[in-house]
């Protein structure tokens, strides 16, 4: 049972100075003996004994410091002061219920919501995921989905704003260390990534690719730090002569299919490419496995769908790499 009370500090009735403390459950008697004006009805209404409705009215009588009702032996009637606060009283009722109402419509809400935040590339994933999850969940749960940037990911998800994210390797393990005792992770894929190539590219004749024939070709990416500290990152794997620096997954294709470098892009991301005309995807030798990419999840999470949205992903992941 809700035990509520409802403070007022500088009563409007004149009489009384200073915080009141009205409890909702007088405030309701109050009401329902003011439209009954007999104590004896108005208790049956409450479901309380008459002696328990008279002294709810008294202590409320004293909270507020005035007469609210003229009574004796045969006949209830409101006072001035009754008949305004009758008014105000039901309208503190009324805004109770609505508040109590919006509050627990809030927990469900909230309850029935899954956030998910992506990276660059994990739409392809996510869409295979989302298909089985919605088979069983349709009409339970409510979607957000927001695609962004590593880092920013990666952040927002530690503050709070999504309930699972899907993003790679490349900050994750970096920036969620602080929170692992409470982290649970997954691989969701660790293929070996694709080169990305014009289709007039000198490499174009390789399939695979040697890692070592890309000392002559601009890498076009998408991390932004300076070439120096790119060459020294991906030198215990190959060379590259420049750096071209983009923004998206998009730009990447855009800027590979004018013939300005060679790309990697994760296996499960090709479908990105169709409508890039000018280009071909070659295996690498050896096989380069830049990274691998992972669901993140908060494991003492309240949310009911969080649970049911990572078991959805274990079975197509298990069924997939066996793990």
């Amino acid at each position: 049972m809700w035990k509520v009370y409802i403070e007022i500090s500088g009563s409007k009735f004149g009489l009384y100075e200073g915080r009141l403390r009205m409890n909702i459950e007088n405030i309701q008697c109050f009401i329902s003996l003011a439209e009954c004006l007999n104590f004896t009805r108005a208790a049956e209404r409450e479901h309380i004994t008459q002696t328990t409705m008279s002294h709810k009215i008294s202590v409320l009588e004293k909270e507020l410091g005035v007469k609210l009702l003229y009574r004796d032996t045969k006949q209830v009637f409101l006072t001035n002061a009754g008949t305004r606060f009758y008014s105000q009283a039901k309208e503190i009722i009324k805004m109770y219920h609505q508040t109590v109402e919006e509050i627990q419509n809030v927990q469900k809400d909230s309850q029935s919501e899954l956030k998910i935040g992506i990276g660059i590339y994990e739409h392809a994933l996510l869409s295979k995921f989302m298909n089985s999850f919605m088979e069983k969940n349709k009409g339970k749960v409510k979607i957000t989905c927001m695609e962004e940037h590593t880092l920013t990911l990666i952040q927002d998800f530690q503050d709070g704003l999504f309930d699972v994210i899907l993003c790679n390797d490349s900050f994750s393990h970096k920036f969620l260390t602080s929170e692992l005792r409470n982290m649970g992770s997954m691989i969701i894929d660790e293929s070996p990534y694709v080169l990305v190539l014009h289709k007039d590219s000198p490499l174009a004749a390789y399939d695979p690719v040697p890692l070592d024939k890309l000392k002559t070709q601009n890498m076009i990416t998408m991390k932004s730090v300076p070439e120096s500290e790119l060459k020294i990152e991906f030198k215990g794997f190959f060379t590259f002569k420049d750096a071209v620096y983009v923004n998206s997954c998009n730009s990447k294709l855009v800027m590979a299919n004018a013939g300005f470098g060679f790309t990697w892009l994760p296996s499960y991301a090709l479908e990105s490419s169709s409508g890039y005309d000018n280009l071909l995807f070659r295996r690498s030798d050896p096989p380069y496995n830049l990274r691998k990419t992972y669901l993140y999840y908060k494991k003492n999470s309240e949310n009911p769908m969080v649970k049911k949205f990572v078991e959805s992903v274990r079975k197509i992941v298990t069924g997939k790499i066996g793990r």
